[in-house]
């Protein structure tokens, strides 16, 4: 089965996808407010990568930050050992 995609679905935007795609926000929002939209998507993509390149460069500091320390065996108490098999406590019980 063959999949046929949209060619301006397709990620690659040709120069009549782009000059389609002006003419349509041109049209939505007008030509007053294009210049303060372009305004504000260029500072949201901004945002954007700064917020992306920081969480990049938390994830690769993550070992640096944090040393976890190895873990050791728990110590097992002979006290609780001898409380559990103690035939006092088994007595207690019944």
């Amino acid at each position: 089965m063959q999949v046929q995609t949209v060619a301006f679905f397709s990620g690659n935007i040709g120069s009549g996808e782009f000059v389609l795609l002006f003419a349509l926000i041109l049209v939505l929002f007008g030509p007053r407010r294009l210049p303060s939209l372009a305004r504000e998507i260029g500072v949201f993509l901004a945002k954007l990568q700064r917020t992306a390149q920081d969480f990049r460069d938390q994830i690769m500091n993550l070992d640096s930050h944090h040393k976890v320390p190895p873990i050791s065996p728990p110590a097992s108490s002979s006290s609780e050992e001898e409380s559990k098999s103690s035939p006092e406590n088994h007595q207690r019980a019944g």
